[in-house]
């Protein structure tokens, strides 16, 4: 096989071995990498798109731009406006209108406007979150980071021709460009994967711009992997480089080897993109240069006629796979099946679209200027007709809208815009606030990656509460009932689990132990999460020691249930399909719940005097765990507490604890 041949059939099959890693992923089969599938489609994308153009170089002498824009958006938008005209359809009558409905909508115009990346990264940010996860046009982000590639790299390459062409000393100019483009781009991705960015951590707008350029849906951290395609295409063409048989079957190998390893070393808790992405990006470097020339024993494999034809289905599949694995979540939330089945059937419209849209337009070149402008703006305008219509019904029509009393039970900080829920501030009048630093040493507190206020004026604080976003969801219910006691909150994300949480989370409670008028601390953090990486033991015995050693009384929660549903869709039937579900299985629950304590059992052994309070019995009963009691809903999300929850929370421990509670405030 040649490089400068039309058609190379092991790319097909590398084309469907980068989708096949991505649907597994999604589907939560044992694959935690899987989502480098996407960057294996980078590199693809810039190894074949600048083979295209060279030969196109070579042929005429010049590139027009026109011409590839013009196939390009036909061998994408048409299919991809398909596919999101029928996710919004599907989101109204399965998603819900309370935030859902109107983020896919959003989403789907930003991917018709090839801006899906920074719609998603401004909406949900991390692409692992459970917001972003229950978006079912979240894998649009990289078809946007494809086509703003598209948009830019053919100029820049007709460019670097020209150099080359006009003056003989700049004949490498292709190379150094692209070169010098691939260096900016890693560094910039290295070192945001580093943490070498802190100053983007605030909530102004150049902070937002910031994390965007450096985060993972920005086109700027993964140039490289396309500019790596770029520059081993060129490597290829270049009529002094033969490959041999050897080294293209090490090649082969070697590739194999790296994208195995990318699917099962690299997880959602990897920094990425950034150093770690060299994986995915050499393997798929090498199983390129496997195929040139001849080929290998590994391209002959990709090149097999099931690998061949799964690729030529690979865009089609990539569309569909994943609006369907999040709808039938959404309406099968605890089947663990469910993403399976979803995935698997996801193939029937493929299979349909590759034949029926992508290839007979792909295909058609018979189409005059005027109809073909036609033609585009009826494919761009269809989708965004409807995702408008979508932001409209969902937010004017389907939403209820909140009385006084329900607001009250709802009573959700950050509830959807009260343009539209005026009464839902009401709810909220009895919620604490929160109050900056008034202690005599505030700078003790100024602790990177902490966020700290107190329920009270005046230096001396008594209960000091620690953990994460769990902790926080205490502070209300915990102000309301003592209110003559000054509470401090001191919240630290992924606390005593990722490095930085450990750090901080220890030089915390060092701070802690040393002010005197802090006579309790409790301690509670989301020991579930499934975005971050399981408790460290010996950290928490490390803050633990400090605090008993300083006579504090300690203790800590367990944390409350989480679900894999929100709490509002959960009290709201508005969607047409979706069942009114607020309970999860209460054995699978305490199986799981068993699991994930066990560290932090393991760091309460290993110290005298902390006391463990149980909490997620007073949402579970025999048969279930459930958001609701007594009619009144207790969650804001799904594993964080509204108001009426901590109220709930605080009014059982009150009852079974209060001795401890009472002494605990005096």
């Amino acid at each position: 096989m040649n490089v400068k041949s039309d058609r190379r059939l092991d790319i097909q099959g590398l084309r469907a071995a980068a989708v096949l890693m991505v649907v597994l992923f999604h589907a939560g089969l044992p694959i935690p990498g899987g989502f480098v599938g996407v960057d294996v489609f980078f590199v693809i994308s810039g190894f074949v798109i600048t083979a295209m153009l060279h030969r196109q170089w070579l042929r005429n002498g010049r590139i027009r731009l026109g011409l590839f824009y013009w196939r390009r958006f036909k061998r994408l938008t048409p299919a991809l406006a398909l596919m999101i005209s029928v996710t919004m359809i599907f989101s109204v009558l399965i998603l819900s209108p309370l935030g859902s409905q109107q983020l896919t909508a959003q989403t789907a115009v930003g991917a018709m406007l090839i801006v899906a990346n920074v719609v998603i990264s401004r909406a949900t940010g991390d692409y692992f979150a459970a917001p972003a996860a229950a978006n079912p046009l979240l894998n649009t982000w990289s078809l946007s980071v494809e086509e703003q590639f598209y948009l830019v790299f053919p100029a820049l390459l007709i460019f670097a021709w020209y150099l080359a062409a006009r003056w003989g000393r700049l004949r490498s100019a292709p190379f150094v460009i692209i070169s010098g483009i691939a260096t900016a781009s890693f560094t910039l991705a290295a070192l945001g994967s580093l943490g070498f960015f802190p100053l983007f951590g605030g909530g102004d707008p150049v902070a937002e711009i910031g994390r965007f350029i450096t985060g993972f849906y920005s086109p700027f951290t993964r140039a490289w992997e396309f500019a790596a395609g770029a520059l081993l295409s060129l490597f290829l063409a270049s009529r002094s480089v033969h490959v041999s048989a050897l080294t293209r079957n090490m090649s082969g190998v070697m590739g194999i080897v790296l994208l195995i390893a990318s699917g099962w070393i690299i997880n959602f808790l990897t920094p990425f993109p950034g150093i770690w992405t060299l994986l995915p990006v050499a393997g798929t470097l090498f199983l390129l240069l496997a195929g040139s020339d001849k080929g290998s024993m590994v391209s002959l494999l990709l090149s097999a006629k099931a690998m061949t034809k799964i690729g030529d289905y690979s865009y089609s599949i990539y569309l569909w796979h994943w609006p369907f694995i999040v709808f039938a979540i959404t309406l099968w939330p605890t089947a663990h099946y469910a993403p399976i089945i979803a995935g698997t059937l996801s193939l029937l419209p493929a299979v349909a679209s590759y034949h029926w849209v992508e290839q007979p337009i792909r295909q058609k070149t018979n189409r005059s200027r005027k109809r073909a402008l036609s033609f585009a703006t009826m494919t761009l305008a269809i989708p965004i007709v409807l995702a408008g219509a979508v932001i409209a019904t969902a937010t004017y029509y389907l939403t209820p809208r909140l009385e006084p009393d329900t607001a009250q039970f709802a009573n959700i900080e950050g509830f959807p815009n009260d343009t539209f829920y005026p009464s839902a501030a009401e709810g909220r009048l009895d919620k604490r606030e929160r109050l900056p630093c008034y202690l005599d040493d505030c700078d003790s507190y100024n602790i990177a990656g902490l966020t700290f206020y107190q329920s009270k004026e005046g230096s001396g604080i008594q209960v000091a509460i620690l953990g994460d976003s769990h902790a926080t969801h205490l502070f209300d219910g915990f102000a309301n009932r003592f209110d003559d006691t000054n509470i401090a909150n001191f919240q630290i994300e992924t606390i005593f689990r990722s490095e930085s949480g450990v750090e901080i989370g220890v030089e915390t409670a060092r701070q802690i132990a040393k002010d005197d008028s802090i006579k309790t601390v409790v301690i509670s953090a989301f020991w579930a999460d499934p975005t971050s990486a399981s408790v460290d033991p010996a950290s928490l015995t490390r803050a633990l020691s400090l605090l008993l050693e300083s006579g504090k009384e300690v203790l800590i929660m367990d944390d409350v249930p989480d679900y894999p549903f929100e709490a509002l869709g959960c009290r709201y039937k508005v969607a047409l399909l979706a069942t009114v579900n607020c309970s999860i299985d209460s054995n699978e629950f305490w199986a799981k719940h068993q699991t994930v304590m066990q560290p932090v059992l393991e760091a309460i052994s290993s110290v005298q005097g902390v006391k463990l309070i149980e909490t997620a019995r007073y949402f579970c009963g025999s048969e279930d765990c459930s958001m609701v009691s007594n009619g009144e809903l207790l969650y804001h999300d799904r594993s964080h507490l509204n108001l009426a929850g901590s109220k709930f929370l605080t009014e059982n421990l009150d009852k079974d604890f209060s001795t401890l509670l009472d002494a605990a405030t005096k």
